[in-house]
């Protein structure tokens, strides 16, 4: 978003705009709004599997070894950018986690009901390796 464009300058003034544009969201607290630029959003994806044929959903899968916080995150940005690619393809989400104590949790608002995406904990149903 351009600093200069109406839409910046009516975000910028404030809580109260946030409220009116949202239908009525609050925020708890204070805030500073600011313009982001994502630049290094190139990213490779462990495996996609896309149907061949029908309007199956495609499944990007992310494999994780180890608890890093921001796992989801990084799923999640490869789900959004791939569904920006394809926005008429239903984009779905795997991580596959060594062991269920490596999932930091979902962040708050993506898990309930018909949710895209999956946690698949290998530790449930492989025996473990010795090393």
């Amino acid at each position: 978003m351009k600093t200069d464009e109406p839409i910046y300058t009516l975000l910028s003034t404030g809580a109260e705009a946030f409220r009116v544009l949202t239908g009525g969201l609050r925020l708890r607290g204070p805030y500073r709004f600011h313009s982001v630029t994502f630049k290094a959003l190139e990213r490779r994806a462990d495996g996609v599997f896309e149907p061949q044929a029908g309007d199956a959903p495609t499944h990007v899968v992310e494999f994780q070894a180890q608890r890093v916080q921001r796992a989801w995150y990084n799923l999640l940005t490869k789900v959004g950018l791939l569904g920006e690619e394809h926005p008429d393809t239903d984009v779905r989400g795997i991580l596959i986690f060594l062991h269920e104590k490596d999932d930091p949790g979902l962040p708050r608002g993506i898990a309930g009901g018909d949710s895209p995406f999956t946690a698949v904990y290998l530790n449930r149903f492989l025996p473990p390796v010795s090393g």
